[in-house]
């Protein structure tokens, strides 16, 4: 299996958590984003949406984290439940516009260079998803609205209280066995200490909760 992954992608970090806690092998295959390796014309070979993760496998190609997931945890003999495989679908709703919105904001454009604006403005302007390039533009053009900023807060503030009560009683998390929903629930926590919406210390104690097994 080959995995064309970036280590900033918060959609790669899900699938990559998941490999690293079983010890899967893989061929990854680092795309830098920031040099916007994913929009060459090799990789839009690949995908022509030029986003990562992706997946080669003997019998298939998988484009998102979801898809993957259950990929590998079948690969490994572990078949994730529906309730499982929504918390993880329902991470992908709230990646776009959300979470995207806040780690652009707290982290990959904030202090930016002129250079570097320049780049992104260049790169906004050509991306392969069209949806994806629009929403950079106006990200750099400060065309953001506070409400949009509020609202993706909301949300994803929403989502860390599920997590907490979902480890507090391990239902979907911090079960017996080390689902996709683990996983995901650790990249999501790793980003909001990031983007501060969390302290580094509470994001540690909800991260022992999930990586201790029974």
């Amino acid at each position: 299996m080959k995995l064309y992954c970036c280590e900033t992608s918060y959609a790669s970090q899900k699938v990559t958590n998941f490999l690293d806690y079983y010890s899967i092998e893989v061929d990854k295959v680092h795309i830098n984003l920031r040099k916007q390796e994913n929009i060459t014309t090799n990789f839009r070979e690949i995908n022509p949406k030029g986003t990562v993760p992706i997946l080669l496998a003997k019998d298939c190609t998988l484009y998102t984290s979801t898809n993957i997931l259950i990929y590998l945890s079948k690969h490994i003999g572990i078949n994730p439940p529906t309730k499982v495989i929504n918390f993880c679908s329902y991470d992908e709703k709230i990646h776009d516009p959300y979470l995207r919105l806040l780690s652009y904001i707290n982290i990959f454009t904030l202090n930016i260079d002129p250079k570097k604006k320049e780049a992104l403005e260049k790169l906004a302007k050509i991306h392969p998803w069209k949806e994806r390039g629009d929403f950079l533009l106006r990200l750099l053009s400060g065309k953001i609205q506070q409400e949009e900023i509020e609202t993706a807060k909301k949300v994803c503030m929403s989502r860390i209280e599920e997590i907490r009560n979902l480890i507090f009683n391990q239902h979907i998390l911090a079960t017996g066995t080390f689902q996709i929903s683990d996983s995901v629930a650790i990249a999501f926590l790793s980003r909001m200490a990031q983007i501060n919406l969390i302290t580094p210390l509470e994001s540690s104690n909800l991260l022992k909760g999930l990586y201790n097994r029974k």
